[in-house]
């Protein structure tokens, strides 16, 4: 009989395969990873219930929250439903409930708010006009943290200030910025002293001697999610921002200045429409009833 690690390496390659992002395929591996750790490595035939409710309760136990326990068993179901398409008994991964979750609150800024973390920053230093650039990119883009810091400094092209970004499942994308940002994306890259790719670089000296030259000095997600916490916190704003927020603020704005859903879907490289829909309950109502009554899937358009 087939082992658990062995399936799981199975598994990693196939999606490999399929082209997932680097950042997927470590995340599905790590999850695998943990999940062969907890279990042992059994026959794949003789997985049950049981090791998924041990794992679960493990994951409960270390204060993981639903959302994360989710995710996990989500993975879990993958490898499963892999295996059964490739006609490998094991555990059927309809078997796999989900915890419930709270529904999470979305958080976006208004326009003053964004103006004040932005002149709050310091941009008397090199560290700062990179920060004012970071941030403008965000906030005018919508563009995902990853996504960010995969940029490269040759991806921009000012003349139609506009990128491309490789998304998720692999989708290529084009994404625009304002001239504001322009401004600063053009200070940064004249004051820095580097010629590294990437955009987005830490201006320390001790860079990992083992990174690529494609990726020395480049700012990692962490970094990024620090550089826009401390943003807002200095600037005296109360809530928790981090980039996802000005992902969550660049979509919200644009409903409110009239973009459609569609346009908004293909912005922020959304699968699927029901994705940009969320964003519909966080408009002014008379936007929402509006949107909803000239839709393209509405009644009334054909009257």
């Amino acid at each position: 009989f087939m082992k658990l690690n062995e399936a799981i390496s199975l598994f990693i390659e196939h999606i490999l395969l399929r082209n997932y992002s680097p950042i997927t395929v470590n995340t599905y591996a790590s999850i695998l990873r943990r999940f062969l750790e907890l279990t042992g490595n059994l026959d794949i035939i003789s997985l049950s219930s049981d090791n998924i409710n041990h794992f679960r309760l493990i994951w409960l136990k270390e204060r993981k929250n639903p959302r994360t326990i989710n995710h996990a068993l989500i993975v879990i179901r993958s490898l499963l439903s892999f295996l059964e398409r490739e006609n490998i008994h094991t555990l059927h991964s309809r078997t796999i409930d989900l915890a419930k979750e709270e529904k999470k609150k979305i958080i976006t800024l208004t326009q003053e708010e964004i103006s004040k973390i932005l002149n709050t920053i310091d941009t008397s230093s090199l560290i700062g006009i990179r920060n004012r650039a970071i941030l403008e990119l965000l906030f005018s883009s919508g563009i995902r943290v990853s996504e960010l810091c995969s940029l490269n400094t040759a991806d921009l092209d000012f003349a139609s200030r506009s990128f491309q970004v490789c998304g998720k499942g692999r989708k290529v994308r084009t994404c625009f910025f304002t001239g504001e940002t322009s401004k600063w994306l053009y200070i940064w890259l004249k004051d820095r002293k580097d010629h590294f790719p990437a955009l987005f670089v830490s201006l320390s000296t001790n860079f990992n001697s083992k990174s690529s030259y494609e990726n020395r000095g480049r700012l990692s997600r962490v970094s990024i999610e620090n550089i826009v916490r401390d943003s807002a916190n200095r600037s005296g704003i109360k809530k928790l921002v981090t980039p996802h927020t000005c992902r969550h603020t660049f979509s919200t704005l644009l409903l409110q200045n009239g973009c459609d859903l569609k346009s908004l879907q293909e912005f922020l490289g959304h699968s699927s429409l029901a994705t940009t829909e969320t964003y519909l309950h966080l408009v002014p109502e008379n936007l929402r009833r509006t949107y909803e009554k000239y839709s393209i899937s509405s009644p009334n358009l054909s009257k």
